[in-house]
């Protein structure tokens, strides 16, 4: 109600100024744009137990058959409710004319969802600052940041999770200036609810809800705070279970089967490589690494942007603390971090992506408070201007980065041959989908035998590969083809010899960083330079 009544307040704005409408804009002009490339992403590496998961929700709500749900235990380490809708699209009929192959279909809920979080983006910036021009800024930065334009076309768990946890934000700093504000809170509660059912990070959000309350105490009152707590509580625990039908039955053992899978390092702690160095999750993970990871995949200017906006949120805490939510929104989430115990961080920021959205508003922020510094009559064309600098230069490392948004780092990272060797450039087999057209021309009739350091061979089935692959290098095989992701190539000597002495078929790079190889075997060199046994 309170969403409509924004809408709606001011009958002398003309429709067009209104800020859910250039909410609507954004969204669909973004939409428009992102879809022009979805067929460019590949699957990726564990997007297929994501449709099963999907598929099973989607059988449940058909038949009403719990048993398949109650199957298999390890459903538990999946929500359904970003992964279900993505399936949904596999399965939608008229989809299949324009979008033959199912990770199209399936990664466009992913565009969905980005397109809406660009949108509430500028909702957030919009109601922090009452400037439509710095909140289409905030939505243009977040649509142009590499990170999050790769993400957006082939994530749909992660993706999923960040427009329903910005959401949530949006709802909470309505909230407590609501004249129904523990109406908001309910409602507030169950989006928080629905997010942790798309993503487990959404219980963050319980955190940052009460922490948010409690910094509005004096001005809420006792009461008023106390009942927005308990009533943010109960709807936020009421839709985790109600979205989550996995949970509707021997709800204590399952529950107990989430918790295990979210505290045991066989199952989750993945590697990570770090400035040259091996870490694992929930071992040794840096408390200051989403920080420093999130830093380097920033543009240098955005991210001093970003700082600046940084402080302002932090000094909001001693005036009307509005923009102090959006402090919390970073903070909170990487704060596990402080634990060896809940550090799960692979696959570059991954695991940590629902504050990226922050980054674009905090950005905002930032050049918000710099207009504000400066004497009116230059004001308008200097920030005017770096708000166009800023966003030209993200467009432009987005297009030159195409589709490999993710292999994107600053200069503060290291030169390419650094960050080539150095960081996880690509993780997770989006890469094969460029790569299998140009093997498949140099080898038509399939007759060659590839070995694929057992990274995806599934994603190459599923891109049209014609030739034969091997998991085992140890077998014979004509060729080496796998994807620059140095967690896995540290451990087989045999790739990282080929990528230190030998010369490739052909790469696939971006802005000087290899993110896929293809070699020649040099098997019988290879077995040559070791030590006899």
């Amino acid at each position: 109600m309170q969403v409509l009544y924004t809408f709606f307040q001011s009958g002398l704005m003309p429709f067009y100024k209104r800020p859910l409408f250039i909410a609507l804009l954004l969204t669909l002009a973004v939409f428009a744009v992102y879809l022009q490339t979805l067929t460019d992403y590949g699957p990726t590496w564990d997007e297929f137990m994501h449709r099963q998961t999907g598929q099973t929700y989607i059988n449940y709500f058909r038949t009403g058959e719990m048993m398949e749900l109650g199957n298999w235990d390890d459903w538990s380490w999946f929500p359904p409710v970003a992964v279900t809708f993505g399936t949904s699209l596999i399965n939608f009929e008229p989809l299949k004319a324009i979008y033959p192959l199912d990770v199209d279909r399936f990664h466009l809920a992913a565009v969905i969802f980005a397109s809406v979080c660009i949108g509430m983006v500028f909702l957030i910036a919009h109601r922090l600052t009452d400037d439509l021009g710095i909140s289409v800024f905030a939505a243009g930065l977040l649509a142009s940041y590499p990170q999050f334009v790769a993400h957006a076309h082939m994530n749909v768990r992660d993706i999923g999770l960040t427009i329903f946890y910005s959401l949530t934000i949006y709802i909470l700093l309505i909230a407590v200036s609501s004249r129904r504000p523990v109406l908001m809170a309910a409602v507030a509660g169950l989006a928080g609810g629905i997010t942790t059912d798309t993503k487990q990070n959404g219980a963050f959000l319980l955190f940052i809800g009460l922490i948010w309350f409690t910094l509005h105490l004096r001005r809420l009152g006792m009461r008023k705070w106390l009942l927005m707590s308990v009533m943010f509580g109960v709807f936020f625990t009421g839709a985790f279970f109600a979205f989550w039908p996995y949970l509707w039955e021997d709800t204590t053992r399952r529950l107990g089967l989430v918790w295990h899978f979210l505290t045991t390092p066989e199952i989750i702690a993945g590697s990570t490589i770090y400035f040259d160095r091996v870490y694992t999750s929930m071992k040794d993970i840096p408390v200051y690494y989403p920080w420093v990871m999130l830093f380097i995949f920033t543009p240098p200017l955005m991210a001093l942007a970003v700082i600046t906006g940084l402080f302002k949120s932090v000094s909001s805490i001693l005036r009307d603390k509005k923009e102090f939510l959006i402090f919390l929104w970073l903070v909170v989430p990487l704060s596990r971090f402080l634990f060896p115990f809940s550090s799960i961080s692979y696959d570059q920021i991954r695991h940590f992506f629902e504050v990226v959205p922050s980054l674009a508003v905090l950005a905002a922020l930032g050049l918000w408070w710099l207009s504000h510094s400066l004497p009116r009559a230059v004001r308008l064309p200097l920030i005017g201007f770096a708000g166009a600098f800023l966003l030209a230069y993200n467009i432009g490392l987005s297009a030159a980065y195409h589709p490999f948004g993710t292999a994107y780092f600053n200069r503060f990272a290291g030169p390419p041959a650094y960050v080539a060797q150095a960081f996880d450039v690509e993780f997770w087999g989006n890469v094969y989908r460029q790569a299998v057209p140009r093997i498949n021309a140099l080898d038509s009739a399939g007759k060659y035998t590839y070995y694929t350091g057992a990274m995806g061979t599934h994603l190459w089935k599923e891109n049209g590969f014609l030739g034969t692959l091997v998991d085992d290098q140890h077998l014979e095989y004509d060729y080496v083809v796998f994807m620059n992701k140095q967690a896995l190539i540290r451990n087989i000597p045999y790739l990282q010899w080929l990528v230190a002495d030998k010369d490739p078929v052909f790469t696939i790079s971006r802005g000087g960083v290899p993110v896929f190889y293809m070699f020649p075997a040099h098997r019988q060199e290879f077995l040559s330079t070791l030590p006899p046994r």
